[in-house]
């Protein structure tokens, strides 16, 4: 079986890794920002609506 070089591809790898990585970890991170003001916004106008109503 004959080695392959490990030329500058070697870090490739790892540098799209870390790119894919990090992209989804700030896409969770601000999904879960929009769910906590979606939430927070719906509490409010769920308290404004039941001050309303006796």
């Amino acid at each position: 079986m004959m080695q392959v070089a490990r030329g500058p591809r070697s870090g490739q790898t790892m540098t799209e890794f870390l790119l894919v990585a990090m992209t989804c970890i700030l896409f969770f991170f601000i999904l879960a920002i929009f769910l906590n003001s979606y939430l927070e916004h719906s509490y409010r106008v769920l308290s404004l609506l039941s001050s309303q109503y006796p």
